[in-house]
């Protein structure tokens, strides 16, 4: 399910954003530092992810490479992001080059939702202010129980990046969560 709204570029934040809690270096909208890492429950499963390399480009973005701790300890890259001060593409997940591109974040914010306001998010990892995008997709064609509502919120911080995510299905005032993941553990990389 979540692959399906991967697909679908997401839009997140105001123009505002990157200055709210960023530390005073920081231009970018996402953790650009080599050692950066993310532990998170997904679906009750721990899963650790590692920024491994961040390269500078000349027009001041960086190409950062995000990996996947495997069980054996070793580390599987997982994706590439194309990060600046107004927006974060995935244009890499796993081996496979994305075209185009997947928008994750893009400030300033659309019009249609200007209205976000952030929400305060309390996970295991810690209580944060981070910005929600939701997305719903409605799919007309039968289902086993009717046409539905395909739903996915994501909550972004600018400093650690994706703090939680829940995607699943409305049927009118039912909500079926399907897949869940909350951060439990974020570590700054170092200089």
């Amino acid at each position: 399910m979540s692959r399906t709204f991967a697909l679908v570029g997401l839009i997140l934040l105001s123009s505002k954003i990157c200055g709210l809690a960023q530390p005073k270096d920081a231009s970018l909208c996402f953790p650009t530092k080599v050692g950066a890492k993310w532990v998170y429950d997904e679906n009750g499963k721990d899963v650790t992810d590692i920024l491994t390399a961040s390269e500078p480009k000349v027009d001041g973005s960086r190409i950062v490479s995000i990996g996947r701790v495997a069980a054996d300890g070793s580390v599987v890259p997982a994706e590439k992001l194309l990060v600046t001060d107004w927006c974060v593409f995935r244009v890499q997940r796993g081996g496979d080059v994305e075209k185009p591109a997947t928008s994750l974040l893009i400030l300033p914010l659309g019009i249609e939702a200007r209205a976000v306001k952030p929400d305060l998010i309390e996970v295991p990892g810690g209580s944060f202010s981070a910005y929600p995008v939701r997305l719903k997709t409605f799919v007309p064609i039968p289902l086993s129980k009717g046409p539905a509502t395909f739903y996915e919120t994501r909550w972004y911080s600018p400093v650690v990046g994706l703090v939680k995510s829940e995607s699943g299905v409305l049927r009118g005032e039912e909500k079926q969560v399907q897949a869940r993941r909350v951060l439990k553990r974020f570590t700054p990389g170092k200089d």
